[in-house]
């Protein structure tokens, strides 16, 4: 695949996946029963550590920039689109914006992205090793 058509999918793909965050966010949640305490909290950090992935994949492979900035970027970028989505929760009926939420989000952006960083970087070097990661 062209490094083009890798730029145009992955840039549709934060855009699926930030408009699906929209999207769900803009449900009422009256009546919804948590499976466990702060199960809500552990979403927002699935949720957004998925999207800061996103971004930093973006970032590093498609625009060819270092794995720090990438990083730094791409946690920046999903921080302040969770604070965009709790003052939008602000406005949804039955919904409320929150700072542990929001919390939430940045927490599960920096686990996942940098999880994944050291992951890969570990598979890359076992693979330069000979090593079978």
């Amino acid at each position: 695949m062209t490094r083009r058509k890798h730029i145009i999918l992955d840039t549709a793909s934060i855009l699926l996946y930030c408009a699906t965050i929209f999207y769900l966010s803009s449900q009422p949640i009256k009546g919804v029963q948590q499976p466990f305490p702060h199960s809500d909290k552990l979403a927002h950090a699935c949720f957004f550590g998925g999207l800061c992935l996103l971004v930093f994949r973006f970032l590093s492979r498609d625009l060819g920039k270092s794995a720090p900035f990438s990083i730094a970027a791409a946690i920046i970028f999903t921080a302040l689109y969770g604070i965009s989505d709790e003052v939008h929760q602000i406005y949804v009926p039955s919904r409320e914006g929150s700072f542990y939420d929001w919390v939430a989000d940045v927490v599960g952006a920096v686990l996942v992205v940098t999880a994944w960083h050291f992951i890969v970087k570990r598979h890359r070097k076992g693979a330069e090793d000979g090593i079978q990661v």
